[in-house]
């Protein structure tokens, strides 16, 4: 009997299984004939529009906002809602943007007063979570998931259900620990190769940002660890910040009961936390596991976020002896109204990939007067030439000196301009006021001095 052959099949049950197969499948088969090509093509009509549709998703409330327009949101149970009733739109989302959200969603077509809405609400929704739930390979407190005003619990199933989710973004969201200890068990089953588990769910998350606007204190520094935890994490983003290494305390309780030595292995290669109140002792229990770090953004906002000490000299020790051989990007300041002590970073030669650097300038300024210059505040400038790297490219200098300040703090890099052979733009952000031989010094060298207002990245 001759060998059947996919193709000899009516061409109705072959677009009929076509249409079985997954986005990705779908791409890949269509590119391996014309005629699968010719079959796909209404298969990747749908997955053109699901995936406008679905590929970034806003949970949250809707609002108008102060010029007019409304921002679009889903409530995250009606988006739950839409996965039960068509499972293959969990596919398409790579982009998951979470804000905060009212407790009941869908309430204007519902009547009664609020507590009458909530349980008609639960009423018309258990069924479906059920179903959900019991899909579920990971721990889903079903109590606190059908209470209508627990978001977290809802995300947190939620992100068991996104195995295409690229990148996450949390504003607001208040309590993260549901979604902290989800991500947990995940990221141990993806770190598992024999686990049942493994590449179920975030195998492809690369991004994560949490952006904590509205409270006093910012987001707890812990909640990241999980984070970091999983294999395919690459990028963190941070807004608001705090957290200091004492974590047992009335002030600071454990938010989780996993340490930071919990992660073996991180494959996290760029940190940015801004406008954060973060001491050294965290830092250090974060970058430990990471492996390749290549660029690490840090801005001290302590005078509002928590009350941890900007701990410069500290910090850059664990960046020494950790990624020394691997930093390329580097960006260490302070908030220039809220200044601490003992800023001095020591010599950054030790890094030997790092290519763009930017620091408060009083970073270079030693108080143990073990430097070559008096400051007019009775501290010591030490000379940059000696302390920067031959790989250095572009110098951002943050804050002010007065007087002979810039004098001293840039004196030596032209005169010293074989020792830095890569080094071609000076950036001095804010108060500085720079002798014109200096700047002619520095344009017969070829380095472009660029004087600039003070940056904020927040």
């Amino acid at each position: 009997m001759a060998a059947l052959h996919l193709l000899s099949l009516p061409n109705e049950i072959i677009s009929h299984i076509i249409d079985t197969v997954g986005m990705y499948d779908t791409w890949s088969l269509a590119q391996t004939s014309s005629a699968f090509y010719h079959l796909s093509r209404g298969a990747l009509r749908k997955h053109g529009r699901y995936k406008d549709k679905y590929s970034t998703i806003r949970l949250g409330s809707s609002y108008r906002k102060d010029d007019g327009s409304m921002f679009e949101a889903i409530h995250p149970l009606v988006f739950l809602q839409q996965i039960v009733r068509e499972p293959s739109i969990a596919d398409y989302v790579s982009d998951l943007r979470l804000s905060r959200c009212r407790g009941v969603p869908d309430e204007s077509d519902l009547e009664g007063d609020g507590l009458e809405r909530e349980h008609a609400v639960i009423a018309r929704i258990e069924a479906e979570l059920a179903v959900l739930v019991a899909k579920c390979p990971w721990y889903v407190d079903w109590e606190a998931l059908i209470r209508l005003d627990n978001q977290p619990h809802h995300l947190a199933l939620l992100l068991t259900l996104l195995p295409n989710l690229r990148s996450m973004s949390m504003r607001g969201c208040g309590i993260m620990l549901p979604i902290t200890e989800m991500i947990w068990d995940i990221a141990e089953a993806n770190c598992d190769y024999s686990s049942p588990r493994c590449g179920k769910a975030l195998s492809r998350l690369t991004k994560i940002s949490v952006d904590h606007w509205d409270t006093e204190y910012g987001q707890h520094f812990r909640n990241f660890e999980s984070f970091l935890a999983l294999p395919s994490m690459r990028s963190l983003y941070g807004h608001m910040i705090y957290g200091q290494g004492i974590w047992d305390s009335a002030e600071h309780p454990v938010v989780l009961h996993r340490p930071f030595d919990a992660i073996r292995k991180s494959e996290i290669n760029e940190i940015k936390i801004l406008y954060s109140a973060v001491d050294s002792k965290c830092f250090a229990g974060m970058i430990r596991p990471i492996q390749n770090l290549k660029s690490f953004t840090y801005e001290h906002g302590g005078a509002i976020i928590g009350d941890a000490v900007y701990e410069c000299s500290g910090i850059m020790a664990i960046l020494r002896d950790s990624c020394r051989h691997s930093l390329e990007h580097l960006d260490l300041t302070c908030d220039m109204g809220y200044n601490e002590e003992e800023q001095f970073v020591g010599s950054l030669k030790d890094f030997h990939l790092l290519r763009t650097v930017r620091l408060n300038a009083v970073a270079f300024c030693d108080d143990d007067q073990s430097g070559p210059t008096r400051r007019d505040d009775g501290g010591l400038v030490i000379r940059m030439a000696e302390f920067l790297p031959a790989s250095i490219q572009t110098l951002t200098l943050v804050g002010w000196l007065s007087d002979n300040g810039p004098v001293e703090i840039l004196g030596g890099l032209a005169d010293e301009g074989h020792a830095l052979p890569e080094l071609k733009q000076i950036f001095l952000e804010g108060k500085w006021d720079v002798p014109k031989d200096q700047l002619d010094t520095f344009e017969s060298v070829n380095i472009e001095l660029v004087q600039t207002e003070l940056a904020c990245q927040y």
